[in-house]
């Protein structure tokens, strides 16, 4: 079961300052993204992941971690009941999770969410490490090989809140 997420006015002023920032902080220590999608600029895909993050806070009832890193945030994204939760976010049509270079990236609950529109996101579900590392396919996009996960196989949300 996907669920969807609409941000406010003020929620979204929030990602995107938020974003804004972290893509400050990039440019001034002169950080270089590795990006998957060479047309759209770092703020936008920085600001995706981050409604990403903010759409399964909310239904998980957490917060993001608002603190801005050098070199990223080794891919714990959230915490849940003690484990580590990552959340990758897509433009909707791309039918896969993708995680840096090894399964390093791997973390204990790992979400899928879909960027719809500028105010949208679908929460399409989350796998456990142990399935994402069972299912994933390495893949190189021209950076470097990276770990993707098909949709078909993430859980719906609701069964992790169940618990």
């Amino acid at each position: 079961m996907i669920i969807s997420i609409v941000f406010d006015d003020q929620e979204y002023g929030k990602i995107s300052s938020l974003a804004e920032e972290i893509q400050k902080n990039k440019k001034n220590k002169r950080i270089v993204s590795k990006k998957i999608n060479p047309h759209l600029s770092d703020l936008s895909i920085c600001e995706m992941g981050i409604m990403g993050e903010c759409a399964t806070a909310l239904l998980l009832g957490v917060s993001i971690d608002s603190r801005i890193f050098d070199r990223g945030d080794g891919g714990v994204d959230l915490s849940y009941r003690g484990k580590t939760v990552s959340v990758k976010t897509t433009r909707t049509g791309w039918d896969f999770a993708l995680i840096n270079s090894d399964d390093r990236g791997v973390k204990d609950i790992n979400v899928l969410c879909w960027k719809i529109d500028c105010r949208t996101v679908e929460v399409v579900g989350y796998l456990p490490a142990e399935i994402f590392r069972q299912k994933h396919k390495i893949k190189d996009y021209g950076y470097g090989n990276r770990y993707v996960c098909e949709a078909k196989y993430f859980r719906p949300l609701t069964h992790l809140l169940r618990g």
